[in-house]
């Protein structure tokens, strides 16, 4: 099963497309040697979770299902949110539900989309399970820190195949299924007790979600007003797009997008262990020189902000 090259494409020859499979092999068999000091059900359903998803993207790479990938999506998602309380603690009854809902959509074709030059979206999984794995640990929730230290491992492992130049690529089926595993693992981390613990998992995956934002928000700004042809574009104007555009290299943009995750997930894990003030001194000599100038700085090509075939995804 390979993946073709096409104009919307950044690789030039036939590359296998199975790599996903892999990397749920490998986070499902380390999950379940340690699954006696988790909760059981959670775990379940997390595994579950991950299969349908891979299983989805799957759907899509050989079929191009369109929108009703996001429909199953979402059909999926609420069964798991309200089956096993993957949801963000509120204190305004279904709201907690909702957001966890929407937040694991989103995060999920996030980071799908984040999958569109060599080493990215695994280098993003590693770094994002890691932080997640610290966090939980310093929180004290081992059933978190269990999945997400097995997600951070699959992901290393895959990554070695992955890095510039690859020898084969996550496809749908991967990219997806650890979107999934990394919002459903950053929801369950949202705790009640105070905001900064709230906010730390939207740090730790702060790339993906504001490359999605950024990238869409541009998007309707372009005229593309249609929410289902929105959410379904595509087109080269992704942060490693926007990075390869201004001249660096494919291992160069890999890098780059691994020290702003990494700036990012340590800002985030200051934030809930030490507070507002400590991880604002920490961001401060960061955020304007490191988070800002991929998207917004420089004078890239005009072309960058073109689409190409803006009703599919």
């Amino acid at each position: 099963m390979l993946d073709l090259p096409a104009p919307r494409k950044l690789h030039i020859r036939p590359t296998p497309l199975l790599g996903g499979l892999a990397t749920f092999v490998a986070f499902a068999i380390a999950t379940a040697l340690f699954l006696r000091p988790v909760v059981p059900g959670q775990m379940a359903l997390l595994l579950v979770g991950a299969a349908v998803f891979g299983l989805l993207g799957l759907l899509d790479d050989l079929w191009d299902v369109g929108a009703w990938k996001l429909v199953a999506e979402a059909v999926v998602v609420t069964g798991i949110v309200w089956l096993g309380g993957f949801q963000i603690n509120l204190p305004w009854p279904g709201s907690g539900a909702i957001l966890a809902i929407l937040w694991i959509l989103g995060v999920a074709n996030a980071v799908n989309c984040l999958d569109c030059a060599d080493g990215i979206a695994p280098g993003i999984a590693l770094i994002g399970g890691l932080a997640l794995t610290g966090l939980a640990i310093a929180l004290g929730r081992w059933g978190v820190a269990v999945a997400a230290a097995a997600m951070a491992g699959a992901s290393l492992g895959f990554l070695r195949h992955n890095f510039p130049p690859a020898k084969i690529f996550l496809g749908d089926a991967g990219s997806l299924m650890i979107g999934f595993l990394l919002a459903s693992l950053s929801a369950a981390l949202a705790a009640p007790r105070v905001s900064s613990e709230w906010a730390a998992p939207l740090l730790i995956l702060g790339i993906p979600v504001l490359d999605f934002l950024f990238v869409h928000v541009r998007r309707y700004q372009q005229g593309i007003r249609n929410p289902l042809k929105l959410i379904t574009s595509t087109g080269k104007d992704h942060l490693p797009h926007r990075l390869l555009q201004a001249g660096f290299s494919k291992r160069e943009t890999a890098v780059r997008v691994y020290i702003l995750s990494t700036a990012m997930a340590i800002i985030g894990i200051v934030l809930a262990l030490w507070g507002p003030i400590v991880a604002a001194l920490l961001a401060a000599p960061l955020l304007p020189t490191g988070l800002c100038l991929p998207w917004g700085a420089g004078k890239l090509p005009e072309r960058l902000g073109r689409l190409e075939n803006p009703d599919r995804l």
